[in-house]
């Protein structure tokens, strides 16, 4: 099973969660590389409210992607929410 969320660490909590429940679900590559392209460029955004809104890092969520390449960009960069990202902004 493939999961697409938004970029940030509440979208990897979903991700762990799901891996939890269902077993092999896996960030989808393709759906997060523009995303993480743009985290890369452009810079995400941090807000003082994310520890309100549980906005807390998973650690890990089990998904190699997740755990080597999405988590440390959120980490280093800030995020992304697809909705509001639109390609070729």
């Amino acid at each position: 099973m493939l999961f697409l969320g938004r970029l940030d660490f509440s979208g990897m909590q979903i991700l762990k969660a799901l891996r939890a429940r269902f077993g092999d679900v896996t960030a989808w590559r393709p759906g997060y590389e523009p995303m993480l392209a743009a985290l890369g460029t452009t810079g995400g955004y941090r807000d003082r409210s994310d520890e309100v809104v549980g906005q807390m890092d998973p650690g890990i969520t089990g998904c190699g992607y997740a755990d080597q390449v999405l988590l440390p960009a959120i980490r280093e960069h800030g995020r992304i929410d697809q909705e509001q990202w639109l390609p070729g902004r």
